[in-house]
C-alpha cells in the first residue's frame, strides 16, 4: 500500500515597500515585477534583443531574480527604460548606482550602461556610465557601480558646449556645461554589446529599484509505504523551481529519525527518508526562513500492506471559520484552506488541501497538498 502527499509551497510577490535607510539618499524602494509600466520600469521602445525579468540569476542582495538584457544576437541594444522627468542637478547630487552581471558573451567589461537621456533649451544627449573606465564587469560575477565626485565614467552621445563625444567626463562637468535647465526625460539600463547580461538594485533620483521575479513553487512529496508485519517507510522528495537553493525541515515524532533537513539546489530536487512506525504521525514540512505545512499520516499496522485505514490529512488551525483551517507562519494568519473530498470512494480516494504561508519579508507561501491512497 502506498500512500502519496504533495506540498507546493510558493513566495507571493509584493510591488511595493519601503526600503531601510541606504546609502545617499536612496530613501523608498520599489520592487520591480512587471515591465508593463505599472512600476516604473518598461520595455524600451529602441529595444532590439531579449528583455525581460528573470530569475535565472539572483541579485546579491536580495536573492529575488534581475532584469534580463540579453543581446546575444548581436542588434542595436537590449534595452529597458523609466520614463522621468527630473532637473538633472538633483538627480547628480543623488545616489546613482546599479549592479550588474554577465552571463556570456564577447567585450564582458563593458557590461551593462545606466544611461540618462537629457533635454535642455536647446540641446538633447544621452549621457552613458561605462563600467570598462571603472574596472568593468567580468563573466560570472556581480559588480556594483556608482557614480563617484570627480570619476570621469560618462559618455556624452553628442558634443555640446565644452562636452565631447563619446569620450570620458565627470558627471559634474556635465551638469555645469548644460546649466540649470537640464532635465532627466528618460533613465535606460543598456546592453550594446553581444552579451547575455543581468542589472538590478538599481538607485536613481532617490529610489533603488529591486527587479523581482514571480516566485515558483517549491514543491514536496511524501510517499508512505507499508511493509508486511507492521510499519513502513517515508520518502520525503522536494523539487525547486527557484533559483537558489531551498532548505526544508520535514518533521514527525512517529518518524525515525525524527527530523529530515532536505537541502534542494536551485532548480533541481533532493530526497530525504525515515521509518514510519503504526501510530498515525502529523509530519511538518518548514522551508527555512519561515513557514511551515502539515498534514497527518496514518500509521502501518501490523497486518501488513493493504490494510491500513484510509488516508487523511490536514492542516495546522489558523484562519478559523474555514474548512480545514488555514495555518500561521510566526504568528501571522494566512491565507485560508479548503478541504474537499470527491464523491467516488472505490480503490483510490483523493483528498485537496490548499493553504498558503508567509516569510520574514512579508511575503506569502501558498501551496496545495493532495493526498492518495492505493490499494496493494
Amino acid at each position: 500500500m502506498k500512500h502519496r502527499l504533495l506540498t507546493g509551497l510558493a513566495v507571493a510577490p509584493l510591488t511595493l515597500a519601503a526600503l531601510c535607510a541606504g546609502p545617499a539618499n536612496a530613501v523608498s524602494g520599489v520592487r520591480v515585477t512587471t515591465l508593463s509600466g505599472a512600476q516604473g520600469w518598461r520595455v524600451s521602445p529602441f529595444n532590439a534583443g531579449e528583455v525581460a525579468i528573470s530569475g535565472a540569476v539572483d541579485d546579491p542582495v536580495r536573492r529575488d531574480g534581475s532584469l534580463r538584457l540579453d543581446n546575444l544576437g548581436g542588434g542595436a541594444r537590449a534595452q529597458a527604460q523609466l520614463p522621468l522627468t527630473a532637473p538633472l542637478g538633483r538627480v547628480a547630487g543623488r545616489r546613482i548606482a546599479y549592479s550588474a552581471y554577465v552571463a556570456s558573451g564577447s567585450g564582458p567589461e563593458y557590461g551593462a550602461n545606466l544611461q540618462l537621456e537629457i533635454a535642455g533649451g536647446n540641446f538633447y544627449t544621452t549621457l552613458s556610465y561605462q563600467p570598462q573606465l571603472d574596472g568593468g564587469a567580468s563573466t560570472g560575477s556581480w559588480r556594483t557601480f556608482a557614480n563617484r565626485r570627480g570619476a570621469a565614467v560618462w559618455w556624452s552621445s553628442r558634443a555640446f558646449g565644452s562636452i565631447p563625444s563619446n569620450h570620458p567626463v565627470t558627471l559634474a562637468d556635465v551638469v555645469a556645461a548644460e546649466g540649470p535647465g537640464a532635465r532627466v526625460v528618460n533613465v535606460f539600463l543598456n546592453v550594446s554589446a553581444a552579451l547575455d547580461a543581468y542589472v538590478d538594485n538599481v538607485a536613481v533620483d532617490g529610489v533603488r529599484y529591486n527587479f523581482a521575479a514571480t516566485p515558483k513553487a517549491v514543491t514536496v512529496k511524501y510517499d508512505m509505504v507499508c511493509a508486511q508485519g507492521g510499519g513502513g517507510t517515508v520518502t520525503v522528495t522536494a523539487a525547486n523551481n527557484t533559483a537558489s537553493t531551498q532548505k526544508i525541515d520535514v518533521s514527525g515524532a512517529g518518524l525515525t529519525p525524527h527530523a529530515l533537513r532536505i537541502s534542494v539546489p536551485a532548480n533541481g530536487t533532493a530526497s530525504g527518508q525515515a521509518h514510519i512506525g503504526s501510530e498515525p504521525t502529523v509530519v511538518t514540512a518548514r522551508r527555512a526562513g519561515g513557514g511551515s505545512k502539515s498534514a497527518t499520516l496514518h500509521g502501518c499496522p501490523a497486518e501488513g500492506p493493504g490494510t491500513a485505514p484510509e488516508q487523511s490529512g490536514d492542516l495546522t488551525p489558523g484562519v478559523p471559520g474555514k474548512a480545514g483551517g488555514g495555518f500561521a507562519a510566526e504568528g501571522r494568519p494566512v491565507l485560508a484552506a479548503e478541504v474537499s473530498e470527491p464523491g467516488k470512494q472505490a480503490a483510490d480516494s483523493v483528498g485537496l488541501l490548499a493553504g498558503g504561508l508567509v516569510v520574514a519579508a512579508s511575503a506569502a507561501f501558498a501551496g496545495t497538498a493532495m493526498v492518495r491512497r492505493r490499494k496493494g
